[in-house]
């Protein structure tokens, strides 16, 4: 069965027509359900030991229209909120199964209501818990909620710069929120809060060519970006891109049924770039991947942040027990010389890291230096 839409208050009839024999071949959702009378999900239910986050939503939907986002046809352009109190209970309930893990808060973008937001940020700061989102650059602006993020636990805020290039900007009608001539301020303020930055860039778009491109990783480098995504375009269907690079014939597969998009470094160039091969593109994508995940670059960039206590720790007995997790890596799992190396100089160095930014390194390199 496939289900078309958020499928929360649909589920107890897939339940009943699969204990019946009776599964339709679709089901679709007419209403988008009320996030005010969704019950908290059963973590005790799954077996958690092989997740690096856990996750929790505390709004859906976004009024932004950007070209090629799918976020819109998934939860529509408005936006919905879970109640403060039902949030506050959801972590609550998650706070149990953490054991060190952090949570991820999967809103497309968290701070679309400020006013709700700094609420949240509040009610939840209680708890401790260590926690990253997503949200658009320019929330720098605001001292206030970044303050309040970082109080309640925020380590790191992945944001979606897309480009370098204000005329992409533009043709993504992301030109609202994406400042190109803002986001080095941006950037500085969100680490001055003690929050690290996760970069999400696209590569090959109209206005790109490979001088451009090339632009990125020493913005990255330069503005010690720590962790960061680079991809080529991916034309959703429904989405805006997707029906004008289908106008234009210019998608590489046309189909998305007969697929499955994993999102890693072995997928293949899904549209053709005006300015520079699909060929051409994906090697220049590995390049600069090689380039920023090398355990070299990775170091130099943890090292920045960390001495300005972004990515780091409190408390004697989380590092001692960090340090000798490192050090169990470091004798029992890793031949290999480069990456011994590295743990050492993590070892080593005068900062409280917090392990999982050196975890997220190596997965980093490893998803880079040895999945090709």
């Amino acid at each position: 069965s496939v289900v078309i839409g958020e499928a929360e208050e649909i589920w107890p009839e897939i339940l009943r027509d699969f204990q019946k024999g009776k599964l339709q071949e679709y089901y679709v959702i007419k209403e988008r359900p009320n996030l005010q009378k969704l019950i908290i999900p059963r973590w005790d239910l799954l077996r958690l030991k092989n997740y690096g986050a856990l996750t929790i939503q505390t709004t859906r939907g976004c009024p932004y229209s950007c070209e090629f986002c799918s976020v819109q046809k998934f939860n529509g352009n408005k936006y919905r909120r879970k109640p403060i109190e039902h949030i506050v209970e959801e972590f609550k309930y998650l706070t149990k199964f953490l054991d060190n893990k952090q949570v991820f808060i999967v809103d497309d973008n968290i701070t679309v209501d400020r006013n709700f937001a700094k609420e949240l940020f509040k009610a939840i700061t209680p708890f401790k818990t260590k926690w990253f989102c997503q949200s658009p650059g320019k929330i720098a602006d605001d001292d206030e909620i970044l303050n309040l993020m970082k109080e309640a636990g925020c380590t790191y805020m992945g944001i979606g710069f897309e480009s370098l290039s204000k005329e992409n900007i533009i043709s993504m009608n992301k030109v609202h929120i994406n400042k190109v001539e803002e986001y080095e301020k941006y950037i500085k303020k969100i680490h001055n809060a003690g929050i690290a930055v996760y970069g999400f860039f696209m590569i090959g778009n109209d206005f790109d060519t490979e001088e451009s491109i090339m632009e990125i990783p020493e913005f990255i480098e330069k503005n010690n970006i720590v962790f960061s995504t680079i991809l080529p375009p991916i034309p959703f269907p429904g989405t805006a891109l997707f029906d004008r690079l289908k106008k234009e014939n210019r998608l590489e597969v046309d189909n998305f049924g007969l697929m499955e998009y994993k999102e890693n470094i072995s997928e293949p160039v899904l549209i053709k770039p005006k300015n520079i091969s699909a060929k051409k593109l994906k090697e220049i994508q590995l390049q600069i991947l090689k380039k920023l995940n090398n355990l070299d670059s990775l170091f130099s960039r943890l090292i920045k942040a960390w001495a300005r206590g972004v990515l780091t720790n409190h408390g004697v007995g989380y590092f001692l027990k960090t340090k000798f997790r490192l050090f169990l890596l470091l004798v029992s799992n890793f031949s290999n010389s480069p990456v011994r190396k590295f743990l050492w100089k993590c070892i080593l160095s005068k900062y409280n890291q917090k392990f999982s930014s050196i975890t997220l390194s190596l997965n980093s390199y490893f998803s880079v230096f040895e999945k090709q």
